[in-house]
C-alpha cells in the first residue's frame, strides 16, 4: 500500500456546497475590478521602465502571483464557497488586468520619450479600443520597441515574447489562487472554520492499516495504531472547527516526511491520508483526549531515552518491538 492509498469513498469527506452569495459575487467584482486595473496600470508602466529583461521577468512573476492572491483572500472574505467560481473569478480578473496593462502600455512608452503630457492621457484612454491596442501591437510587430546588440525585439521574437509573458501571468494567478485555502465552512453560522494546524505530531507510520479505518469515521482505531522505526516519518493531526458552534468540526491527518531538498536543507514533504472528515463533538473530544496521551507518552519516551544515553547503557536506544500508542 502506498502512503495516503486510502479510499475516501467509505467516508463522506467534507465538500463545499457550491454556494456563491450574490452580495458577496457583487462585493468581491467591486473590490477585484477597481484593484485589478490598477494593478496592471502599474505593472505595465514598471515594465516600460525597467531596463533588464531579467528583472521584467521577475516584475511579471510577482504580477501574476499577486493577482491571484488578491482573487483568492477577496473571495473567502466574500465567502464563495466553490473552487469553481473561484477559479472562475481567477481568470475573470487575470483577464481584465492584464488588458488594461496593454491598454495603457502606449501611454507609459509615450511618456518614457516625451515626458508626461495630453498625449499620454488620450492615449491612456484610447489604449482600451480594441482597435487601438491591436494597431500599437502592429506597430511593436514591424518596428520594435526595445534593441539588443542594435537589432529591434520585433516580428516573432516580439510574438513570442508576448505569449511567454501571458503564460507566467496566467500560470502564476491560478496557483495562488491557492490563498483561498481549503478550511471547510460552516453554513450554520455562516463564517469559515478555524484549523489548528498542528494539533498532534504521531510517531506512527503513515501506511499503518489502523489509518484505513479511521478514514472511515472509526475514531477508536487510533488506539489500533503502532509506533513507526523510521523516525523520518510521522503523521500530523489537523483540526478546524467553528468557535460558534458544535456542529462543525473535522479532523484530517497529513503524512509528513522528512527530505533533503537540491540545497541539501531538510524541508517537510505533506501528503494528506485524508482532508477535513466531519466528526462530533464527542469524537472531537475524544481526539484530543489522544493527543494529548500520546504527547504525554512522547515526553516520558524521550526522558527515558536521555536517561539511558547517560548511563550509556548498550541497549539503551533501542525500542524493541513496536507497541501500541494506547497508554
Amino acid at each position: 500500500m502506498n502512503d495516503a492509498d486510502f479510499s475516501r469513498s467509505q467516508s463522506a469527506m467534507y465538500q463545499y456546497s457550491g454556494r456563491v452569495p450574490a452580495g458577496g459575487l457583487l462585493l468581491g467584482l467591486a473590490i477585484l475590478v477597481p484593484a485589478s486595473i490598477l494593478l496592471g496600470v502599474l505593472y505595465s508602466g514598471i515594465v516600460v521602465y525597467l531596463p533588464f529583461l531579467k528583472l521584467r521577468c521577475i516584475v511579471t512573476l510577482a504580477y501574476g502571483g499577486l493577482l491571484g492572491v488578491l482573487v483568492g483572500r477577496t473571495c473567502r472574505f466574500t465567502k464563495f464557497r466553490s473552487h469553481f467560481a473561484v477559479a472562475a473569478m481567477t481568470l475573470v480578473i487575470t483577464v481584465i488586468s492584464f488588458y488594461s496593462a496593454w491598454a495603457v502600455h502606449c501611454a507609459w512608452f509615450i511618456q518614457s520619450v516625451d515626458g508626461f503630457g495630453k498625449e499620454v492621457i488620450e492615449a491612456a484612454i484610447l489604449g482600451f479600443d480594441p482597435r487601438v491596442m491591436l494597431g500599437w501591437g502592429t506597430y511593436i510587430f514591424e518596428n520594435g520597441l526595445w534593441f539588443k546588440n542594435g537589432n529591434p525585439h520585433d516580428g516573432w521574437e516580439a510574438v513570442t515574447g508576448w505569449v511567454i509573458e501571458a503564460a507566467i501571468v496566467f500560470v502564476t494567478a491560478w496557483l495562488a489562487r491557492r490563498s483561498y485555502g481549503n478550511s471547510p465552512f460552516c453554513e450554520t453560522c455562516d463564517r469559515w472554520t478555524e484549523e489548528t494546524k498542528e494539533l498532534a505530531a504521531l510517531p506512527v507510520s503513515p501506511v499503518d492499516p489502523a489509518w484505513q479505518t479511521i478514514a472511515t469515521g472509526n475514531i477508536a482505531a487510533f488506539r489500533r495504531l503502532q509506533f513507526a522505526q523510521q523516525s523520518s516519518a510521522y503523521v500530523e493531526l489537523q483540526l478546524a472547527s467553528c468557535p460558534d458552534c458544535s456542529e462543525s468540526d473535522f479532523l484530517s491527518a497529513v503524512a509528513v516526511k522528512m527530505v533533503l531538498n537540491n540545497e541539501g536543507k531538510i524541508e517537510k514533504k505533506e501528503t494528506d491520508l485524508f482532508r477535513s472528515m466531519p466528526i462530533t463533538a464527542e469524537q472531537k473530544a475524544e481526539v484530543i483526549d489522544f493527543s494529548e496521551q500520546m504527547a504525554e507518552a512522547q515526553r516520558i519516551m524521550a526522558e527515558e531515552a536521555d536517561a539511558a544515553e547517560e548511563t550509556a547503557s548498550p541497549n539503551g536506544d533501542d525500542l524493541g518491538e513496536s507497541t501500541g500508542v494506547s497508554p
